[in-house]
């Protein structure tokens, strides 16, 4: 462009025109390499997610909910620590053979025993000769304070909104009882 035959102002404006119009062109340029580069980094992980086998995330209350309960071993003699439990134990029985996951100490000399799988659970408990308690998983329970007794009198219904708002049918009224120097109730639920 020839710039000679304009003003000072109107050159001006022209010179500012074109620099932007440069800037713009270097800009949608840069921008285009970007995406072309976006393009291929996508292409690359599509790939690399298509030859990768499906494998499912566990999600922490899959996990919570696959746990198995820990067989407890009591020993008769009460006065027994959890130490001397635990070697009459490995006596009995090869431990690597039972896939153990976990022992934990108990109260009076018991001790707490995780296996990885049912089947290593049952032969442990065959070859235990103490007392054997397996314990169950406790369900959680809910404290409603402060509920008055005209709404006691229809605890189903209020059951029922309950179990509407919380989203699950598995919610059982368990008690009520009145706290000391208190005119309402204490509910007791169990989910």
């Amino acid at each position: 462009m020839n710039l000679f035959w304009f003003c000072n102002d109107c050159s001006n404006n022209a010179i500012q025109n074109l620099k932007i119009s440069r800037r713009l062109d270097s800009i949608e340029q840069k921008t285009n390499d970007v995406l072309e580069q976006t393009k291929e980094c996508f292409g690359v992980v599509k790939t690399l997610y298509d030859r990768a086998p499906n494998v499912s995330v566990q999600k922490w209350s899959d996990v919570v909910k696959a746990k198995r309960p820990p067989l407890i071993i009591k020993p008769k003699n009460s006065s027994q620590n959890s130490v001397k439990t635990k070697l009459d134990v490995t006596n009995k029985v090869d431990p690597p053979q039972i896939n153990i996951a976990g022992v934990r100490n108990t109260a009076n000399g018991g001790i707490q025993i995780e296996c990885e799988n049912d089947e290593s659970m049952q032969k442990l408990h065959e070859a235990a000769r103490n007392e054997i308690q397996i314990p169950e998983f406790k369900k959680p329970t809910i404290v409603i304070v402060g509920v008055y007794d005209k709404y006691l009198r229809e605890i189903d219904i209020f059951i029922n909104k309950l179990k509407g708002m919380c989203g699950t049918s598995e919610i059982t009224f368990v008690r009520k009882y009145k706290p000391r120097r208190k005119e309402h109730f204490n509910v007791l639920l169990e989910v």
